[in-house]
């Protein structure tokens, strides 16, 4: 069993014998920094890329960030459907706390570690009332088997997979024994320290997990197929289905005899279009139906602005995520980030710009076709007057 430092090791950070705090000072002044907010309630988030996120809870009475408030998350970049929250525990100033969820079909409970505990307060009493979760899972500790009858002779099982919750007395702990198989493996960078680490989707009970493990601690080599029993730190956050379902009720000025008058209407029927056909190569061989909006961002903007007007924003980073605007409201149906983000970074852009691509052109009439179908409207310009252009 091989042991890992801290989360933060998982991600290329080393703080093993530096002063934690002052490293964070150095890490803040190299990176971006928001501040992001609901209320009177803080946090001062750096964004040491677009996948590594450190959380730091301000104290509204003393105006300065608590020490236990201080969390790591990693933008997985795609969600996870579940249901039932329910606070465990929060810390004293009430920005990060530990949530009991259940899978999308209530099948096992975990818990997870919210490191922006403020933005959801509350949840809705409803028991199928579904949310999305971005979860990622940092390895404490990590065996490696090549195949079952390995981990036979390791463990005395053939059970590849399985997830328990390590707990305490009231099984609240936000940790939780993970063993499956590994379906896809992507060694990365850290650009703060330019240390590599690996961000593994691991196949368990029930579904599957995106696994965080520095590179430093691989001693044999990692293969897809293999199997991994690991302890794991769960970080999780909520969100609702969309950045912008505030304003899901917002209804077309036009939109004749189609079935999609309003942006949680139009959601609907995205979730059942989009595909491995409509996704950005990028993520081709990673897309799958738990995770539909996976790359569609830019196929999504588009549909979006077509049928609802408003304005097609981007942000140009590591890579150009496109998204919404719509009445001074930011609408992006592909991911989640702070509010702050949008409006930090973001550029309007033209649909002629972006179309100029002849795979997104191609991926946007499949998608307008699919959507057709989807709402019984036989050809595309009846539900997107401009698209004749194309």
């Amino acid at each position: 069993m091989i042991k890992i430092p801290s989360p933060y090791s998982n991600v290329g950070f080393d703080f093993e014998g530096k002063d934690f705090y002052e490293e964070l000072k150095k890490i803040s002044t190299r990176n971006d920094n928001y501040s992001v907010s609901k209320g009177t309630n803080r946090y001062s988030l750096i964004l040491v890329d677009e996948d590594i996120e450190i959380w730091g809870g301000i104290n509204s009475e003393t105006d300065k960030i608590e020490p236990y408030d201080i969390n790591l998350h990693y933008n997985t970049h795609k969600e996870t459907v579940v249901t039932n929250p329910r606070w465990f525990a929060k810390t004293k100033t009430g920005a990060t706390g530990i949530l009991e969820l259940w899978d999308r079909n209530k099948e096992f409970r975990f818990n997870v570690m919210v490191p922006d505990a403020y933005m959801f307060q509350t949840f809705t009493p409803a028991y199928d009332k579904k949310y999305h979760c971005q979860l990622a899972c940092f390895v404490l500790e990590y065996e490696i088997f090549k195949n079952e009858t390995e981990l036979s002779s390791e463990l005395g099982t053939m059970t590849a997979q399985s997830f328990t919750t390590i707990g305490g007395l009231k099984d609240d702990s936000p940790y939780a024994w993970i063993k499956g198989y590994i379906r896809r493996i992507d060694l990365k960078t850290n650009p703060y320290t330019s240390k590599k680490y690996y961000h593994m989707v691991v196949e368990s009970y029930a579904m599957s997990f995106d696994v965080l493990l520095g590179a430093d601690y691989v001693k044999t080599e990692i293969s897809v197929g293999d199997i991994i029993s690991a302890e794991v730190l769960l970080s999780g956050k909520i969100s609702d289905r969309y950045t912008g379902e505030d304003y899901g009720r917002t209804e077309r000025e036009k939109c004749g005899k189609s079935k999609i008058k309003t942006l949680d209407e139009l959601y609907d029927v995205l979730c059942e279009c989009w595909s491995e056909k409509t996704t950005h190569p990028t993520y081709k061989y990673k897309w799958n139906k738990n995770n539909p909006e996976m790359g569609q961002d830019a196929v999504t903007a588009l549909v979006i602005y077509y049928m609802f007007g408003g304005k097609i924003c981007c942000i140009d980073r590591m890579r150009k995520r496109y998204f919404n605007e719509i009445n001074d409201n930011i609408i992006d149906m592909v991911s989640h980030y702070p509010e702050t983000f949008y409006h930090r970074n973001k550029k309007e852009v033209n649909e002629f710009h972006i179309l100029k691509d002849p795979d997104t052109k191609r991926r946007f009439k499949i998608l307008t076709k699919e959507i057709a179908k989807k709402t019984g409207c036989g050809i595309i310009y009846r539900i997107f007057p401009n698209a004749g252009l194309l």
